[in-house]
């Protein structure tokens, strides 16, 4: 007579972060898996029926137990989200519920660039030498900012890096910019990244050199 229940657990993939009191940090894109098995006990084992759970936002227990059958995902708004879980094998044997809590962000970095301003209908203020690029990078999980350039407007490849950190910047200096050597228009890029991977990116053209040049570029 099989009178052993099922065990099962719940397994985070990846992107994941454990921060420094412990809380595991996912993301929106980030599968969780509830494997379970039905644990032979005197050489009887009637097998698995069924594994049931429920998602909440911690710590206010709610919400219908249903089937587990494929990995899922976590959705907004971001905060604690508790995963409630049980199986029960063939001959209704059950688990005592189990539960984890993982902490949801979903929200890339907050990005900005306002200083040098872009090219807007045709009108752009002209940057040579060594400059500050002001601007914003900041979320509560930053995991770095990358400040970079590539030659001509509205450029995919060829960037280089003018700065990079891992601090938050509210408003501020991102950079200072060497455009010594450059000329003619170029695109500057702004990227954020937090430590489940949720990025934001943002970019402008600006023109590099002197007025002249500018009008003869149109």
């Amino acid at each position: 007579v099989d009178t052993t229940p099922p065990v099962t657990a719940l397994v985070v993939g990846a992107p994941q972060f454990r921060l420094p009191d412990g809380m595991l940090l996912v993301s929106s894109r980030t599968p969780l898996s509830l494997p379970a098995g039905d644990p032979t006990a005197g050489g009887v084992a009637s097998g698995l029926r069924e594994t049931l759970y429920r998602v909440f936002d911690a710590p206010n227990s709610s919400g219908t137990f249903g089937p587990f059958t494929t990995p899922f995902t976590l959705t907004r708004p971001d905060a604690l989200k508790t995963t409630e879980f049980f199986s029960r094998d063939k001959v209704a044997n059950t688990e005592a519920a189990k539960s984890s809590t993982v902490l949801l962000d979903s929200t890339p970095p907050e990005l900005a660039l306002f200083s040098p301003p872009a090219c807007i209908a045709g009108i752009c203020r002209v940057l040579k030498g060594r400059f500050p690029v002001l601007g914003t990078a900041q979320d509560i999980h930053l995991r770095d900012y990358q400040l970079e350039f590539a030659q001509g407007k509205d450029a995919v490849t060829g960037f280089k890096r003018i700065s990079s950190a891992t601090v938050n910047v509210a408003t501020g200096t991102l950079g200072v910019w060497d455009t010594g050597a450059l000329r003619g228009f170029h695109t500057l890029r702004l990227t954020g990244t937090d430590l489940v991977e949720n990025v934001a990116s943002l970019q402008l053209n600006v023109f590099v050199g002197d007025p002249g040049e500018l009008m003869t570029l149109g």
